[in-house]
């Protein structure tokens, strides 16, 4: 007969999310804690991935806790097992292995998963994914018998993996659906910095092009486009997204969209269930709507949030989003709300010739979000002014001036 146990707080997911839930329910809460992973590792950091892959650091700088932290916080891991039903009626789940937990209170916190090629050939031996250490151990261990490398989609992870390969000398093709990069997001001439970047260190970068299928004779390969054209490669990595909607969700009767709905609080439909982390789609206090973000920084504030809140508090989530990629020096980042919205002024700070250009989003007389390359103060000072609200209306003009210290808008309203 299958195993049941009872825990005061469940956590599915050993993510930064999920282990720093758990972290903040043990310092403000007695009661069993349990996270269940499908992973066998404790938490490492999927950020420093790409910087492993690439050879820069060694596996054991991606660990971020080891089987001691959690011994010291008595926060039992279950490894190596996912849910596969659950019951918010009975404040249970069933485990791939068969046994039942019961709960108290219930975290989903699984992150995404990455998002699998379905044309013809996508079940070839070179086709990578980067999403969790395994998948970088089987891309190191690939390399050093590939030469020419191809990499489908142009996210956060094609970039990582297109700089990967490049700096382990491949010859490397980066192929993108879209015109240019993250049009939802960039403008013409933020793209046009990024792709300058990565032709620069040798990436062919190829754009509106759509995969149709893979042909291989087992070592070697051909990414075919939609419009006939192929791409040679031996190794062939995927970074077209991620599935944060697990099975499991979908049949447990919890209100979910793209992801899994919550309030500010991350308190999910079903009573007693949070959810956080890329999973979570939640209502953003800074942005007046729901929102679903995926990213590291966000993923584990958001942890932080659902673990004080599954203690008994009632904090609400007011964070601002920032988050800064790197690739060959080329640092791209994103405060806020970069999105324009009905009503929202862009101003343009520095230029794409200067090496340096920010958009900066107004709404209503504040800040609401920015795209930043290569000016990193900026991303931090943006981020202050919209975390704070405030009013640049008499500024418009210094906004768009790089010589502009943006601080002083923080100093004239009693910030040092």
């Amino acid at each position: 007969m299958p195993d049941t146990s009872s825990v005061d707080y469940l956590i599915v997911g050993g993510g930064i999310a999920g282990t720093t839930a758990a972290d903040g329910i043990r310092k403000k809460a007695d009661g069993r804690v349990m996270i269940v992973t499908d992973e066998p590792h404790p938490l490492y950091s999927r950020v420093r991935l790409p910087d492993y892959v690439a050879g820069q650091i060694p596996r054991e700088r991606v660990f971020m806790k080891d089987e001691g932290w959690y011994r010291e916080r008595n926060i039992q891991l279950v490894r190596e097992r996912s849910v596969v039903r659950l019951s918010p009626a009975d404040r249970s789940v069933q485990l791939s292995d068969g046994s039942t937990v019961r709960y108290g209170t219930l975290l989903l916190a699984m992150g995404g998963a990455a998002r699998r090629l379905s044309c013809e050939g996508a079940d070839w031996s070179g086709v990578h994914y980067l999403r969790t250490i395994d998948d970088a151990d089987r891309i190191r261990a690939a390399i050093p018998a590939s030469s020419r490398a191809v990499v489908i989609g142009g996210g956060f992870i094609g970039l990582e993996l297109a700089r990967c390969f490049a700096q382990h000398g491949r010859e490397t093709t980066l192929v993108l659906m879209e015109p240019w990069f993250w049009p939802h997001l960039l403008d013409q001439e933020s793209g046009a910095m990024i792709e300058r970047t990565l032709r620069d260190h040798g990436i062919d970068v190829r754009y509106s092009e759509q995969l149709q299928s893979i042909r291989n004779d087992g070592s070697f390969g051909h990414a075919v486009m939609a419009g006939g054209r192929s791409f040679a490669c031996d190794i062939l990595g995927v970074g077209i997204g991620i599935s944060t909607l697990h099975p499991f969700v979908k049949d447990a009767g919890l209100d979910i969209r793209k992801g899994i709905v919550t309030d500010e609080h991350f308190r999910a439909s079903a009573p007693s269930v949070f959810a956080a982390g890329d999973v979570a789609e939640f209502f953003d206090l800074t942005r007046g709507r729901s929102n679903q973000i995926g990213n590291w920084s966000n993923a584990m504030e958001q942890g932080k949030v659902a673990g004080l809140n599954m203690a008994g508090e009632q904090t609400p989530y007011r964070f601002v989003s920032n988050y800064v990629i790197t690739v060959f020096g080329l640092a791209i980042g994103f405060a806020g709300d970069p999105t324009a919205q009905p009503a929202t002024e862009i101003i343009k700070r520095g230029s794409p010739e200067s090496g340096s250009y920010t958009r900066i989003f107004v709404r209503d007389g504040v800040i609401n979000g920015a795209t930043v390359l290569n000016a990193p103060k900026d991303n931090v000072t943006i981020g202050q002014l919209i975390k704070q609200a405030i009013r640049v209306d008499h500024a418009r003009a210094q906004l768009a001036d790089p010589a502009f210290d943006l601080k002083s808008l923080l100093q004239a309203n009693g910030n040092p």
